[in-house]
C-alpha cells in the first residue's frame, strides 16, 4: 500500500512540476516578445524625435527618417516609399556616383510613380540593351550642385547631368517642373537634406525628351 502512495506522490510531484515549468516558459515568452515590442517603439520614438528636433532631419509620411547625416544612397535604402528608384539607381552605373561626396540635387519618385509606367518598357531598361538608355533617365532626375526649392524661381532652367534642362514652374506657391515632353511633375516633399546633397520627392519620373515610358 505504502508503495502506491508512494507511486502517486512522484505523479503529482511530476504533474505539478511539469505545470511550473510550462507557466515559466509562458512567462518568459511573454516577457520576450514585450521586451521586442518595447525595443522596436524605443527605435521608432527615438528615430521620430530626433526627426523633430533636428531642422535638418525629416520623418517622411511612412515613418520613414531621412537623416542629414547620410548620403543619398544611404537614405533611400531607408525609405520604404522609394525603393523603384533605388532599384534602377542600382541596375545603373550611378549607384556609386551618389555615394561620392557631391553635392548633388537628385529629383525622386515614388513607388506609385512608376506605377503609371509601362511595365514591359520598364523592364526593358533594367537589362544590358536599355542600360544606356535607362542612365540618361535617372541622369535627367540630377543636378550637379545643391538646389533648395527656396533656390528656384519660375520659368528658371535648370541644367541636369543628362544635359537637357528642366524648367521650374511655380503655381499657387507650388513648384512644379517641366521636362522634355512637357510633362508637368509635382514636387511632393522638398528640402531633404543629406551629407552629399539634397533630393526632393516628385509624383513622376522626369523624362528627357523624345523618351516615354508610357
Amino acid at each position: 500500500m505504502s508503495k502506491i502512495i508512494s507511486f502517486y506522490c512522484a505523479v503529482i510531484s511530476l504533474f505539478l512540476l511539469a505545470s511550473s515549468c510550462n507557466r515559466a516558459n509562458k512567462a518568459t515568452e511573454s516577457s520576450t516578445n514585450s521586451q521586442s515590442s518595447t525595443g522596436t517603439a524605443t527605435k521608432d520614438t527615438i528615430k521620430a524625435n530626433l526627426a523633430a528636433n533636428d531642422k535638418n532631419t525629416k520623418l517622411l509620411e511612412d515613418g520613414t527618417v531621412m537623416f542629414v547625416t547620410n548620403s543619398i544612397v544611404e537614405n533611400l535604402t531607408n525609405s520604404r516609399q522609394n525603393s523603384r528608384f533605388l532599384t534602377l539607381i542600382e541596375k545603373s552605373g550611378l549607384y556609386k556616383t551618389l555615394a561620392q561626396k557631391g553635392p548633388f540635387t537628385v529629383f525622386v519618385p515614388s513607388n506609385e510613380a512608376f506605377e503609371k509606367l509601362d511595365k514591359k518598357k520598364l523592364d526593358k531598361l533594367t537589362t544590358d540593351s536599355g542600360k544606356s538608355e535607362l542612365e540618361k533617365i535617372l541622369k535627367y532626375n540630377m543636378i550637379a550642385g545643391l538646389l533648395k526649392t527656396r533656390d528656384l524661381t519660375a520659368g528658371e532652367s535648370l541644367s541636369t547631368l543628362e544635359g537637357d534642362p528642366l524648367v521650374v514652374i511655380i503655381e499657387n506657391g507650388k513648384i512644379k517642373l517641366m521636362d522634355g515632353n512637357g510633362n508637368m511633375v509635382d514636387i511632393t516633399t522638398p528640402d531633404i537634406l543629406n551629407k552629399n546633397g539634397v533630393t526632393h520627392l516628385t509624383n513622376a519620373l522626369l523624362m528627357p525628351k523624345g523618351l516615354n515610358l508610357n
